[in-house]
């Protein structure tokens, strides 16, 4: 009743909008801790394009909206009536019926289905599951049986980056510009989080190295990966993949290491034989091919056309971007933001994991910068995470390991600080500063070995301690003076090809290649 008595409504995350806008009524969303409300995963929808109604984040701003409504008669925006109706699909009084009508026709589950939701079924399956001695080499043997007498589904596709734990890189930009035109077409994509996708709703979700993981690996046309997919499983005839690869090479891989640590015994069969297994190679540059060539022994096709998951620094809207994620983030519009994104070290390994012992001085960072920069804190998604932030500081340092989209966080930021991670080279499109913390530079480029000259040809200043790191970026505009040049022969070298429309391209000339033969 008050929702029908009502001019107007005043709310801050709640359902209850949807229901008010159903009469095209102004809806006024007041969130002021988005970002403790939220975190640092995104919702389900674009909440500053998608909601019903102008945000606020400030009792002032309350007021002046009131104050703007009541003058027009309380009308709800045009705007705002179409982002209403695409969450009710009947303004009617019919609901009930349809419910009732829906329900009375609904057939009773096949006996496999019952089979599948059954509560015993379930538990059982997650026993099994955590038997890793029989778990894995069944799913193998049903992964080579699906494989065989499993018809491939023409128009079934499965994406996978960074072994499920994120949603990013290449092949969620591939994704995103695929679903806009060929929504047709079944998507599936490999996460830990089961929630429909804002893409594209209908998209299947599966976890990795689930029992429907194996099944669909084994009867998809296509597969895209940024890194692989199990390493003992072979790809079946009618199945095309393309490999995106997650960055340009600085560090020796694979078979040009003279010495491979921090990798089980077999490590090289085992990326070999996934490896053969790809139908292309997407590569940003000249120099990043002569490297994938020879680290991977590869010699089938290459897609040299850049990095798709660049795309967003090119968008129309990148300074709306920019602003959206700082209002996520918390970020006051005075401050400038430093995104610190190390790579992981081969050497540094806790009962089987790599770990990375942060050497960036907190107390440091506050003393030399904390009054004018937010610093945030981007871990490797091989590391598990020990990073630990002082209460008192994270009102600007901020843990962003779990964020989805390092390219939006590259887009937040004014300046990069990383090391030897292949970040930088993405970070070039931005056209902000690089400065590299390299407190093992000796140690890392003996042990590892790197593809050029990383001391000399890198743009920004070598330094091996943070209080010489925060003085360097305390000089603010004399960076370009002194690396100026060096930036953009950097940037003509390691990114030449990267633009607006890299995804389409790639995936169009993936599937043209494919579909030839």
């Amino acid at each position: 009743m008050l929702i029908k008595e009502s001019a107007m409504m005043l709310t801050d995350y709640s359902s209850v909008a949807f229901d008010f806008s159903f009469l095209h009524r102004p809806v006024l969303y007041y969130q002021f801790d988005r970002k403790r409300f939220i975190g640092q995963y995104t919702s389900h929808i674009d909440l500053d394009k998608e909601l019903p109604g102008p945000i606020t984040d400030s009792l002032d701003q309350i007021f002046d909206q009131l104050v703007q409504y009541g003058a027009q008669d309380f009308a709800m925006r045009p705007q705002d009536i179409q982002k209403a109706d695409r969450f009710i699909a009947h303004r009617d009084t019919q609901s009930c019926d349809r419910i009732f009508s829906a329900v009375t026709q609904l057939q009773d589950k096949t006996v496999k289905e019952k089979i599948r939701s059954d509560v015993f079924y379930l538990k059982l399956q997650q026993r099994f599951r955590r038997t890793r001695k029989l778990y894995f080499p069944t799913m193998k043997f049903l992964y080579w049986f699906w494989s065989h007498f499993s018809a491939v589904k023409p128009n079934r596709i499965m994406f996978e980056s960074s072994v499920g734990k994120r949603y990013e890189d290449s092949p969620r930009v591939i994704y995103e510009a695929m679903v806009n035109l060929y929504p047709d077409l079944e998507y599936i994509w490999v996460s830990r989080d089961n929630q429909p996708l804002q893409a594209n709703p209908n998209t299947k979700i599966v976890r990795r190295l689930s029992f429907d993981y194996y099944r669909y690996l084994a009867t998809s046309r296509y597969w895209i990966n940024n890194q692989n997919f199990p390493t003992y499983l072979t790809k079946r005839k009618g199945t095309a993949y393309l490999q995106t690869w997650h960055g340009t090479p600085l560090k020796k891989m694979q078979h040009d290491q003279e010495v491979i640590s921090g990798r089980k015994r077999g490590y090289l069969k085992r990326v070999t034989h996934a490896k053969n297994q790809w139908t292309a190679l997407v590569s940003p540059s000249p120099y990043a091919t002569k490297a994938f060539r020879s680290a991977f022994q590869y010699e089938g096709p290459v897609i040299e056309k850049g990095y798709p998951r660049n795309d967003l620094f090119f968008a129309d809207d990148v300074e709306e971007t920019r602003q959206k994620i700082r209002k996520q983030l918390d970020i006051a519009a005075d401050k400038k933001v430093i995104l610190y994104a190390p790579t992981f070290r081969d050497y540094e390994k806790s009962h089987g994991r790599f770990v990375l012992d942060n050497q960036l001085d907190f107390d440091a960072f506050e003393r030399q910068l904390g009054d004018d920069y937010v610093l945030l804190m981007r871990e490797h998604v091989v590391v598990a995470s020990k990073l630990q932030i002082p209460e008192a500081m994270r009102h600007n340092i901020i843990n962003v390991s779990n964020y989805p989209s390092v390219q939006e966080l590259m887009i937040a930021s004014d300046m990069l600080i990383t090391d030897y991670s292949s970040i930088m080279f993405d970070y070039l499109d931005t056209n902000k500063p690089i400065y590299f913390f390299c407190y093992d530079l000796e140690k890392y480029l003996t042990l590892r070995g790197v593809y050029f000259d990383f001391t000399k040809e890198v743009p920004g200043p070598l330094v091996e301690s943070a209080s010489a790191l925060f003085d360097e970026i305390s000089q603010g505009d004399q960076y370009w003076q002194t690396y100026g040049e060096k930036y953009q022969a950097f940037k003509q070298k390691f990114a030449p090809h990267d633009g607006k429309h890299t995804a389409s391209i790639v995936y169009q000339t993936f599937f043209s290649m494919v579909n030839k033969h």
